[in-house]
């Protein structure tokens, strides 16, 4: 008996579609700032924020797993979660809905206008981005723009997007979350300055150089 062919199609690569991939830069750089009263009440307390969909690919179990865990500590940060429901997540919708130990310290908020977003996260002490899997990550740009450190999944296009200047964990190193966020809360955080440090070498996308080089590539075609 013959052994099954293997029969390769040729590819012609007069046919294939050039592509070019250009980072989008910030949305928030030029909003405005919220108002004096505003601020101050967001800067009277210690706070981290999660920014998108709420749904599973976005892992927000993940972190309610951890406030779940630090609340048993004593002193506990605030959560806010800015973003919509989503679909096929139950499970996160009962306990943000039903658990009192956890709606104490979880703020949810389904969406919030450019000026306000903003100020958020210059106020917190971390963005928070746990994601399986993501198509680019644009609150990470938008933190890392605005000098808010970000704790991310280390997944390949974070590493890119953050050009490393995130703290970067394992999806299965819980213990590892959560000492991040314990060892970012206090004010005098050696490790929040660690990373305020680290990230004066982030070069943030820009909005000039996006349409510019998209310009360049579709004078090409």
């Amino acid at each position: 008996m013959e052994a099954p062919s293997l029969v390769l199609g040729v590819v012609d690569l007069a046919q294939i579609q050039p592509v070019h991939v250009q980072p989008l830069a910030s949305p928030l750089e030029q909003t405005g700032e919220i108002n004096e009263e505003d601020a101050e009440r967001l800067g009277r307390t210690s706070y981290f924020v999660a920014i998108s969909t709420i749904e599973p690919r976005k892992n927000h179990s993940l972190l309610i797993h951890v406030w779940r865990a630090d609340s048993a500590g004593g002193a506990t940060p605030k959560l806010v979660v800015v973003g919509k429901r989503g679909w096929e997540n139950e499970q996160t919708f009962r306990e943000l809905d039903l658990a009192p130990d956890l709606q104490r310290h979880i703020i949810e908020v389904s969406s919030l206008p450019s000026v306000h977003l903003r100020s958020l996260i210059k106020k917190a002490q971390a963005l928070l981005m746990p994601s399986f899997a993501e198509g680019y990550g644009l609150p990470i740009v938008e933190a890392l723009s605005l000098g808010t450190p970000v704790v991310c999944s280390d997944i390949p296009v974070f590493r890119e997007v953050s050009q490393k200047r995130a703290l970067l964990i394992s999806l299965l190193d819980g213990r590892g979350w959560l000492k991040a966020i314990e060892s970012l809360t206090p004010a005098d955080s050696l490790l929040r300055a660690q990373l305020l440090a680290k990230m004066l070498e982030f070069k943030p996308p820009t909005w000039q150089a996006y349409f510019q080089n998209v310009e360049a590539f579709l004078g090409t075609l």
